[in-house]
């Protein structure tokens, strides 16, 4: 999914960095400089919602959390105050 959305957004002109595990996308956002994350529920490491909660600890960068499992909805803080869309497909125009 990560390289997917790498593909489609960077010929839009965003910079897209991918980092495959929860270690990495959070030394990554200790270095600085980005402003928008997207995180997979479900990373070989650890669990995106548990990841979600230690960026909060110290930053406010929009977070858009993906995920193929609508179970993983289940699991959204109350707090959660945005909309939540579940499953995505692509479509070759």
């Amino acid at each position: 999914m990560a390289e997917m959305l790498a593909e489609y957004l960077s010929p839009e002109g965003y910079t897209v960095e991918l980092s495959y595990t929860a270690k990495a996308g959070l030394n990554r956002l200790k270095e600085g400089g980005l402003v928008l994350i997207i995180l997979d529920v479900m990373l070989p490491d650890r669990n995106g919602m548990g990841v979600l909660h230690e960026i909060r600890q110290s930053s406010r960068i929009p977070v858009i959390m993906l995920t193929t499992l609508a179970p993983a909805l289940f699991s959204l803080p109350n707090r959660c105050t945005s909309p939540v869309l579940t499953g995505f497909s692509t479509i070759n125009a």
